[in-house]
C-alpha cells in the first residue's frame, strides 16, 4: 500500500488465518478486549433469516423456537433451504433469544430441529425484492 509520503508498506495478508493457529490467536488476541470508545450496539432493523430442517441428530445445546411455529411451515426444497424477512417485535424477539444479532443458531419445534442463519441489513438498505424472488411463496 502507498503511504501519504508516496512510500510503500508491506501487508502480511490472512486470508486463511483461521487455518494459521498463531495468527488466529494473535488476530484474536487483539481484538478480544478492543471496544472503541464510541461504539454503540448495533440493533438492525431487518434480517433475513434462513432455516433449514437439520440433517441428522441435533446438537445438546438447541434453543426453543421463538417466534410464530407457522414461519417454521416453509416449502420443502430441493436444497433444503428457505428464508423470511424479519423486522420489528420478531426480530427483537429472535435476537433476544438466540442472544446475538448475526450468525447460526439450532432451534427446536415441536422435536424438530432447524439451522437459523440471521443476516442482518444495514440501514437503508432493502433486500426485500431480492428475498421474495430467490425464495418465492408456494
Amino acid at each position: 500500500m502507498r503511504t501519504p509520503g508516496d512510500g510503500l508498506k508491506e501487508v502480511k495478508i490472512y486470508a486463511d488465518f483461521a487455518n494459521d493457529l498463531p495468527a488466529f490467536e494473535g488476530i484474536r488476541n487483539l481484538l478480544v478486549g478492543y471496544e472503541h470508545p464510541a461504539a454503540q450496539d448495533y440493533m438492525p432493523q431487518r434480517a433475513a433469516l434462513f432455516l433449514s430442517e437439520s440433517m441428522g441428530e441435533a446438537p445438546e445445546t438447541t434453543l426453543n423456537w421463538p417466534l410464530d411455529p407457522t414461519l417454521l411451515e416453509f416449502p420443502r426444497t430441493d436444497f433444503n433451504l428457505w428464508a423470511i424477512e424479519l423486522e420489528g417485535q420478531q426480530l427483537s424477539d429472535y435476537i433476544a433469544a438466540v442472544g446475538r444479532n448475526t450468525g447460526d443458531a439450532i432451534v427446536e419445534h415441536e422435536g424438530r430441529s432447524y439451522r437459523a442463519f440471521l443476516a442482518p441489513w444495514l440501514p437503508a438498505v432493502d433486500f426485500s425484492d431480492d428475498l421474495r424472488a430467490a425464495f418465492p411463496n408456494p
